[in-house]
This record gives structure tokens, sequence and C-alpha cells, in this order.
């Protein structure tokens, strides 16, 4: 049996957003949660060395900033099986 799920309950709408524009699947559906969350920071690396640099500095800062870890969310391209950076 199959669900329609009416509300996403794992991302803000930034997150959506900002995904969908990377992806190519064009305009997320608009069934966020409540909760607005912070604007999206993006970071480019330009080689999978440099995440090693750049992703503590980025969360370092947040946390910083009172941002909880557990609401800082990191998105990142590749698979599991094949990681940008190891896990």
């Amino acid at each position: 049996m199959r669900y329609k799920l009416k509300t996403n309950c794992r991302n803000t709408p930034q997150i959506a957003k900002a995904t969908a524009s990377v992806t190519g699947f064009g305009n997320a559906p608009d069934i966020w949660r409540d909760t607005l969350g912070l604007s999206v920071e993006r970071e480019h690396c330009k080689e999978p060395e440099d995440v090693s640099r750049v992703l503590p500095e980025t969360v370092r800062g947040l946390v910083k900033d009172e941002i909880p870890v557990a609401d800082i969310v990191i998105l990142m391209p590749g698979s599991r099986k094949k990681p940008v950076w190891p896990m």
C-alpha cells in the first residue's frame, strides 16, 4: 500500500528549493513543514580535498553563531557507495 505524503516533514522550504535548483528536478512542490529555518549557505570546493577544510570551518562558524548541531544539514554530491568526502 502506498500513501501520498502531503507535507515535507524533513526539509525546510529553503533546503527543498536549494536542492531542487541543483538537482535539475525543477521547482520543489509547495508542501513544506511549518518551520522556515535559516537561509541556505552554499560552499563550493574545487577539489574534493578542500571539503576537509571547508566543512569543519563552516560547521564551527554555525555553532559559534549558536545554531544547534542537530539543526545543521549538510548536502553533498556523491552517494553512500562513492561519497565525495569519506564518512
